[in-house]
């Protein structure tokens, strides 16, 4: 008969565990994480029945024994004892007995909050059992958060874009310039409510690498890649992306800079090669570099990176000194027969008499389709080129460029018939040419307005003076008065 079996009164004062001796293992883990939060881990008690899943596992302290037990799936209880940790899959027939010294709990409680700091600057835990050595997130906060769900860590640190997590702390924490640590039960320091006024320092920017991971066949990595900056000539310490990278995954990594950055590097992380599509650079929030490719794997590829094979280790990547030109590429598909492609094409801009990296096209265009790629360059481009992306042919009626809003090229056809001299259609294998270029003309610079000649203001007329039209025509009057012209005699009239 099954009977629900008491922890002892030594938990009378802590949260109640009732476990069935009888249950299966699934059973017993439903019944210790129902209830929302997780039970409290208790002193001086131990399990001395139920059976044993490792008489002697491998920890230091009473929250390395925790850890162990959440990470082996048939433990559902374990204690501390003499330092040996011992793991069970049940309570046993006796529960939780009385022991000094000792400390216990079921898998995954939570141990009172001690007076380790929440938060310390500067410091890192250098030993202790690892749970993971590179948990992800780009920040302190986010390490923390990343401990707080993993019910084996119990000790956090993030530094050079790396957040480990511990499930004990070792030798405890030690100096570590530019690290962040702490611990997941812990004390905040009283604070104070005086007011403080923060200032970020003018002369750095926080800048921003995202790249997206590409959607082809091993696009993914699993030893991970970095990122740098380079800075004033100096390439800055790299910023790790995380270590297992999934095709199409957006990565991110951060770092503080103290002027506008004028490259990017991207670096394989080891022997597994990483391929991706899109990469873009922001600083203060600002955009300052933007790169979009998808290209197959080879020792020329410019997305891919690879730390053994055909792909270079490293790309590099100039970022201009102004901020980019976007520019969008639009080219209509003709209506007539054949004009649609399933081998895709491509769009080049050529800059500063350079053709920059081809932007692909679908596989796939229908007659009549609209298509349409982005790119950003760091000044007007001089010309567009249009390129077949296999042996299908595709025709085209219009061709337009748009650069941050101007439209800088606008080609139309008149119902071209494909041949060999054709401007709308490209080919990769038959007659029609594999490639059009097409110019764009400088900008052009306004002739200013004319200048219009000064209007001289009006001269308001005087008042015109009234000669007498009766007696003396030698007497002029104006104004109440009279002069006489003969006799100089000013005269007031009443």
């Amino acid at each position: 008969m099954k009977s629900a079996l008491f922890l002892g009164f030594v938990l009378a004062s802590a949260s109640d565990v009732w476990v069935d001796d009888d249950l299966s293992l699934l059973q017993t883990r439903a019944v210790l994480q129902s209830g929302g939060d997780a039970d409290a881990c208790f002193q001086n008690v131990a399990y001395h029945s139920g059976p044993m899943v490792d008489g002697n596992a491998n920890a230091e302290n009473s929250a390395d024994c925790n850890a162990r037990c959440s990470e082996n799936t048939d433990c559902a209880f374990w204690d501390l004892v003499g330092g040996t940790c011992r793991l069970r899959s049940s309570a046993g027939s006796n529960g939780a007995q009385s022991q000094g010294g000792a400390s216990a709990g079921p898998r995954g409680c939570r141990f009172r909050p001690t007076t380790r700091s929440c938060e310390e600057i500067n410091v890192a835990y250098h030993s202790g059992p690892m749970v993971n050595a590179n948990a992800g997130g780009s920040s302190a906060a986010d390490c923390k958060s990343r401990c707080s769900a993993d019910a084996r860590c119990f000790f956090w640190d993030f530094g050079e874009n790396h957040c480990r997590l511990r499930s004990g702390e070792g030798g405890g924490s030690g100096a570590a310039p530019g690290y962040i640590a702490g611990a997941r039960l812990c004390t905040e320091p009283p604070t104070t409510t005086t007011p403080t006024t923060t200032t970020m320092d003018p002369t750095h920017q926080q800048c921003t690498v995202e790249v997206e991971t590409s959607d082809r066949e091993h696009g993914g990595t699993s030893s991970g890649a970095s990122a740098q900056f380079q800075v004033d000539g100096v390439w800055t310490a790299v910023r790790n992306f995380p270590e297992n990278i999934a095709e199409g995954q957006l990565v991110i990594a951060t770092k503080a800079v103290s002027a506008r950055p004028s490259a990017l590097r991207i670096s394989a992380g080891g022997t597994n090669a990483w391929g991706y599509t899109h990469i873009s650079v922001s600083c203060d929030g600002e955009t300052i570099f933007v790169l979009e490719g998808d290209d197959s794997y080879s020792g020329n590829s410019q997305f891919w990176v690879d730390g053994n094979q055909e792909a270079p280790a490293t790309q590099e990547y100039q970022i201009p000194s102004t901020n980019p030109l976007e520019c969008v590429i639009e080219v209509v598909t003709g209506l007539r027969e054949h004009s649609g492609t399933e081998t895709g094409a491509r769009a080049q801009l050529q800059v500063e008499g350079v053709w920059i990296a081809p932007r692909n096209f679908p596989l796939n265009i229908a007659e009549g389709e609209l298509v349409a790629t982005t790119e950003f360059v760091s000044v007007r481009p001089s010309a567009l080129r249009i390129a077949a992306g296999g042996s299908n042919a595709w025709g085209y009626d219009s061709v337009s460029v748009i650069c941050d809003g101007e439209q800088v090229l606008l080609m139309m056809d008149d119902e071209e018939d494909y041949g060999a001299n054709v401007r709308f259609w490209v080919d990769g294998n038959q007659e029609a040419p594999e490639t059009q270029d097409y110019a764009i003309d400088a900008a052009t610079t306004p002739m200013p307005a004319p200048v219009p000649e000064p209007v001289p203001e009006p001269v308001p007329a005087p008042v015109q003076d009234e000669a007498s039209a009766v007696g003396d025509p030698h007497l002029i009057t104006s104004s109440r008065k009279s002069y006489d012209l003969e006799q100089h005699h000013l005269h007031h009239r009443r």
